[in-house]
């Protein structure tokens, strides 16, 4: 039986997280979407809830190839998405569907344009682990089930730094890139999320028809 998200673990016996990094490419193509999708005002309101050093990360320069710390970028998002939801009421889920489909998408039109729509969903899946862990500077994604019809993807870590960002954005990640491949009524969530002293453990199970 898959185990459900569980979004109340206990923190207190978990260590805490490290000041691990995000390649720039990803936020800097988010960043736009932003601005593009729910307006400056929302991306100035976001900027003001932060500190000023957060602030002045998130509203500077974001190289391609570098990386930068993925608590910024996750409180940047956290009161990007607050502002959003109160300007037009999306939920946090659509907030980071439609964040992931239009900036993530042109990501992958820049890198991989020559591939996308002719590989087997199959054949995607086992793709995603390589491109997705080009993105951050620790953890680990395997794909531990791929069958026709639904795979499933296991990111462990020592800690919990990138807990929020892979449990937001991996489901509607691998639904956008099995969808660019020839998959259908896709559907993709966390079904295992787990920090302790042993460390993070996300699970997201994906269905489709192939």
């Amino acid at each position: 039986m898959q185990q459900e998200k569980d979004s109340s673990p206990s923190l207190s016996a978990s260590p805490p997280p490290r000041d691990e990094k995000l390649r720039g490419a990803v936020m800097n193509e988010a960043r736009g979407t932003i601005r593009r999708e729910w307006g400056d005002g929302v991306y100035e309101r976001a900027l003001g809830r932060l500190t000023d050093a957060d602030r002045d990360l998130i509203d500077g320069p974001l190289l391609a190839s570098s990386f930068y710390p993925v608590g910024t970028w996750d409180r940047f998002l956290d009161a990007a998405f607050v502002e959003a939801s109160r300007e037009t009421g999306v939920t946090r889920e659509q907030f980071y569907e439609k964040l992931v489909q239009l900036g993530g998408g042109r990501l992958l039109q820049a890198l991989y344009k020559m591939f996308l729509g002719i590989m087997s969903p199959t054949t995607v899946a086992k793709l995603i682990p390589g491109f997705w862990m080009r993105l951050y500077t620790s953890g680990r994604l395997e794909l531990v089930e791929n069958e026709p019809g639904r795979c499933v993807f296991r990111f462990t870590d020592r800690d919990g730094a990138f807990r929020a960002n892979v449990t937001d954005h991996l489901p509607p990640g691998v639904t956008l890139l099995l969808e660019k491949n020839g998959a259908r009524q896709i559907e993709s969530r966390v079904t295992l999320d787990e920090l302790s002293n042993d460390g993070l453990t996300v699970e997201v199970t994906t269905t489709y028809d192939a």
